[in-house]
């Protein structure tokens, strides 16, 4: 070189690389009217570069941005995103986006609290941006943040998140507020091992009722993790009960089960039994059998063999039945039998030498029965656990007990007892009530004649029995007794004879089993407002013997 005799002349190679120059920031939030500069910066000597001369800038949409044609003065004019570009003979081309909008004043975030996942199950995520008057912006642009991937992964572009090992995590979603500032909020994001576990595994409706019921989600210690998403049922028989809408839909009497299949294939189920409004024992075909049917007519049957099946009785709630069976027509054993409310299921609960009969569930949980058993004039009360367990005397004595019945609360329990209330009285039924460990005895009715078959209101404020008023012809009543005031009224006519009853759960409605024309076993409803006698039709050739309504639905706990 001229006056330096120790230096070598040689060329010197200068690469420029893609990324040596750009804009200091990669997007840009504004809202009109609000002017910015975005500088230009020299990577790898962290300063900023005077663009004069070096660049020219434009817009790819002046209606929303314009920008300097010299230097990167932005000013945003109208709602939208534009691009700024940054042309220049010795750099690469740099671009700027540009988003134009309302002032943000926060992010909404969905699902708005922490979000629990099953491993394999997925979700999707969402944010928008919201004004101070909580209306969206939608426009506003928005930064997310990666979760921890060993935990969830998340796709970017379609927001959906997949758990992939147990663990908790955060998701981040950050919007421009201002020109260096911004409003940030985090979704914690806890991912289980995915057990599916359902609040009512084993229910009860009547025909045409509905019923919800909850899935929640379980971790690796089977604790509830909560509500359990995106599930899909399906029932083992949709004319018997289906899943719509979140709801149960109870079609007609009989058997289903729901099964929930959650997106990584756990599956939980509940057993669904549709019951019709009454149980009956009918004769076909010379079997003594128990059916379910509406009021108007037989329909489903439940039990199907050569033995005498009657007094059934609906668990409370609708799922069981029990009742009384004798081997042949000619037997006078009757022994007790459960079941699940469709006839399946049946297994015997006594085995007793002497009769027993009459059972009635203790209530409100419907895991125990109560009856009698032992030799006509000699009966007492006892109750058993459903298993055939824990069975144990209730009265003792020499009266004769009999025809229990138990509280809506489960804490008394009504029978008949046939004893000498008064000295050189004749010994006759009379209706009393005792605490349900046998305490605070107290006797109900005083009548001169028969007073038998008692039953609580659904309420549990009266009871009903059946009185034996004697004349002629014969009459035997269905009395409602208050049981705060002793008051007492009948309900069916003077001059009908019932041999057997049962009140539907609002007490409108009574199934009495009558004697008609020629001494004939009669079952009929009977509204109690009307005092209209609806005969049960039954094809020829078939007989009826008594029937008994259904409890009413019971509610969730």
């Amino acid at each position: 070189m001229p006056n330096r005799p120790n230096i070598t002349p040689g060329l010197v190679s200068v690469e420029v690389s893609d990324d040596s120059v750009r804009f200091a920031r990669s997007q840009v939030s504004l809202r009109p009217g609000v002017l910015d500069t975005v500088p230009l910066r020299v990577v790898a000597q962290n300063r900023d570069l005077n663009p004069s001369g070096l660049f020219r800038f434009s817009s790819s949409d002046t209606a929303k941005v314009k920008v300097n044609a010299f230097f990167p003065y932005i000013e945003p004019v109208g709602p939208g995103t534009a691009t700024v570009t940054a042309t220049s003979p010795f750099y690469p081309t740099l671009t700027l986006t540009v988003s134009v909008h309302r002032p943000v004043a926060g992010l909404q975030v969905t699902p708005a609290g922490p979000a629990t996942l099953a491993i394999g199950g997925s979700m999707t995520v969402a944010a928008t941006a919201i004004a101070a008057d909580s209306s969206a912006i939608p426009e506003a642009p928005l930064d997310w943040r990666m979760p921890d991937t060993s935990v969830v992964g998340f796709d970017i572009q379609t927001k959906v998140v997949r758990g992939r090992h147990a663990g908790a995590t955060t998701i981040a979603v950050r919007a421009p507020v201002g020109r260096d500032s911004s409003v940030t909020r985090t979704l914690e994001i806890r991912v289980v091992a995915g057990g599916l576990q359902i609040s009512r595994p084993r229910l009860g409706l009547g025909v045409g009722e509905q019923a919800s019921v909850a899935v929640q989600l379980l971790d690796d210690r089977r604790q509830s993790a909560g509500p359990a998403t995106d599930l899909t049922w399906s029932s083992s028989n949709d004319s018997i009960a289906v899943m719509r809408e979140g709801q149960i839909h109870a079609l007609r009497a009989g058997h289903a089960r729901l099964t929930a299949r959650a997106p990584w294939d756990s599956t939980v189920a509940a057993d669904v039994y549709v019951v019709d409004d009454l149980v009956v024992t009918a004769q076909r075909g010379g079997m003594w059998d128990l059916y379910m049917m509406s009021g108007t007519s037989v329909g489903i049957q439940l039990t199907r063999d050569s033995a005498v099946e009657a007094q059934a009785a609906l668990s409370p709630d609708l799922t069981r039945i029990v009742w009384a069976a004798a081997p042949s027509p000619r037997s006078t054993n009757f022994q007790l039998f459960v079941g699940d409310a469709d006839g399946s299921g049946q297994r015997q609960l006594t085995t007793d030498s002497l009769p027993t009969g009459a059972p009635a569930w203790v209530r409100p949980a419907g895991d125990r029965v109560v009856f009698h058993a032992g030799r006509p004039g000699r009966q007492q009360l006892y109750v058993i656990n459903l298993d055939g367990t824990g069975r144990r005397a209730l009265t003792t004595g020499e009266n004769d007990n009999a025809a229990p019945d138990v509280s809506p609360d489960g804490a008394k329990i009504v029978f008949a007892s046939v004893r000498e209330t008064s000295p050189g009285q004749r010994a006759r039924p009379e209706i009393f009530e005792m605490n349900f460990d046998g305490t605070d005895e107290r006797q109900l009715t005083t009548n001169p004649r028969t007073d038998d078959s008692p039953q609580y209101s659904a309420d549990g404020r009266s009871v009903y029995f059946l009185r034996d008023e004697g004349g002629a012809p014969p009459t035997k009543r269905v009395i409602k007794m208050d049981l705060a005031t002793r008051g007492e009224t009948p309900l069916t006519p003077a001059g009908s004879y019932v041999r057997s009853f049962s009140v539907n759960a609002d007490g409108s409605k009574i199934a009495l089993t009558t004697l008609g024309a020629n001494n004939t076993v009669l079952v009929a409803t009977f509204d109690v407002a009307t005092q209209t006698l609806t005969p049960v039709s039954v094809p020829a050739g078939e007989v009826l013997a008594s029937a008994t309504y259904r409890p009413a639905t019971p509610q969730p706990r």
